[in-house]
């Protein structure tokens, strides 16, 4: 807050004016800049809080990415250790059958039709294994940026 004054006297009895000028001009002597540095804080705590933010939406990715890839693992040891051996095991017992004459082509063909189908499911399984884990090994880096995760 600028101020200006100014008093002109006249002093009859001496003959003489006088005359006065005050201007009043804030000096911040005293001014710590305190809202300046208070609005530094709050920027500090809301970048504090964007990096907590983003800390929390990758690890929520992440624990999804690892759910998958935990159960893509079971399915495809699972279907090394038990599923695909019995499945050829069938595969090959059908197939003497039916050159023995036990067994229909249409009963082959079943069992055929299933060892590859078992195949099938297994290499699924086995995909979304490496891409979940082509996911974790990546970091999660997909989407990273984006301004609301």
């Amino acid at each position: 807050m600028n101020s200006k004054q100014g008093i002109v006297q006249d002093d009859r009895a001496t003959g003489s004016s006088n005359g006065a000028l005050q201007v009043l001009v804030p000096v911040p002597i005293w001014n710590r800049n305190q809202g300046a540095i208070q609005e530094a804080w709050g920027q500090v705590a809301a970048a504090d809080q964007a990096v907590e933010r983003v800390i929390l939406a990758l690890e929520k990715r992440l624990a999804e990415v690892f759910q998958d890839y935990q159960v893509a693992r079971q399915q495809t040891e699972q279907y090394k250790q038990s599923i695909l051996p019995n499945a050829e095991k069938t595969l090959q017992l059908i197939e003497q059958g039916y050159r023995s004459g036990e067994f229909s082509f249409l009963q082959l063909l079943t069992a055929q039709r299933t060892y590859f189908q078992t195949h099938l499911m297994y290499l699924d399984a086995l995909r979304r294994l490496r891409l979940a884990e082509s996911q974790i090994q990546g970091l999660l880096l997909t989407d990273s940026l984006a301004t609301d995760p």
